[in-house]
């Protein structure tokens, strides 16, 4: 398993994130370390990788950059379920919430604390440890209440998300680093390329894409964001979860049950993203949300961007 190897071989600290909003938890965590870097005249890098490669996001294979990587820098791994459970139990590791084997529904990963008389000195001395973030653990509740200073505003929509930033800053305060600075890089915060993107709004309308939702999952997730959105999706979702569904055809991905959507209001089919952001643009009244959350790889978020420039 490459991403064993790697673990043994990185010299550098691991914290090892897991969970369906890994990618921002690790993001938001990463704009807390590089923020306390540009302070100072250190030479530490925070290196964002996983197992499978995402340059859009900036996160790389795990392998391919072994070799860059000093005993000084902090990595920043995000682990898929499987790896949290069959990798990170040998590590030492704070875990928020907790989560289960789907199969066994066993926990796979329990809570303890970071190994004792472990410091945080800039990635020196510090043992790997993995964080699992809360939104794994079915009996979810107020998160952020959990930290011993306040969230300040986010340039980011969605509890979820809330939740990341506040695992992110849970992590940090077990590294010493000061409330203030934690404030300030949350506080500065993008949303990732492509994650509940808002694009613009038009007529009262606003658009949004979340291409990077490619499973049923994420999107989920994201469509629980906002108060019942138009969605644009190649997936059915739960109709209380919706106002209007336009679904798009992909190829090799069963989008939908055609035959149990007959008549159904809440469907609409399109032949292609042009067809249906068109649709989605005329079904769409004042005070709506149109979200792109394709929910299966394949679907263009650069021609979505295009076409709601066009309206």
């Amino acid at each position: 398993m490459d991403s064993k190897i790697f673990f043994q071989n990185c010299p550098a600290a691991v914290i090892a994130i897991a969970g369906h909003n890994s990618k921002t938890t690790a993001a938001m965590l990463a704009q807390i370390f590089n923020t306390y870097f540009a302070t100072t005249a250190l030479d530490d890098k925070v290196h964002l990788v996983a197992a499978a490669a995402d340059p859009a996001h900036q996160i790389y294979r795990d392998m391919d950059v072994l070799n860059d990587i000093s005993n000084i820098d902090i990595v920043l791994y995000i682990l898929s379920d499987e790896q949290l459970a069959n990798l990170a139990v040998n590590l030492p590791y704070l875990v928020i919430g907790e989560t289960t084997d789907p199969n066994t529904n066993i926990a796979a990963v329990r809570s303890t604390h970071l190994v004792a008389g472990t410091t945080f000195f800039l990635g020196r001395d510090l043992n790997s440890y993995a964080l699992a973030n809360r939104s794994l653990a079915k009996n979810k509740h107020a998160f952020p209440d959990d930290l011993p200073f306040s969230l300040p505003p986010l340039q980011v929509v969605g509890n979820w998300q809330h939740e990341s930033a506040a695992a992110a800053a849970l992590t940090a305060t077990a590294f010493r680093f000061k409330a203030e600075l934690i404030q300030r890089a949350l506080a500065d915060f993008n949303e990732l390329p492509h994650h509940l993107d808002f694009i613009r709004e038009v007529n009262g309308v606003r658009y949004y894409d979340d291409s990077i939702s490619t499973t049923p999952e994420l999107a989920v997730v994201s469509v629980r964001t906002f108060n019942k959105p138009i969605i644009i999706s190649a997936r059915e979702f739960q109709a209380n979860l919706v106002k209007r569904q336009v679904i798009i055809p992909v190829a090799g991905s069963s989008p939908y049950r055609a035959e149990s959507m007959v008549g159904d209001p809440l469907i609409d089919h399109a032949d292609s993203l042009t067809d249906a952001t068109a649709l989605a643009s005329i079904l769409a009244q004042d005070g709506d949300v149109v979200l792109f959350v394709p929910a299966v790889p394949g679907l263009s978020a650069e021609e979505f961007v295009i076409e709601v420039n066009k309206l």
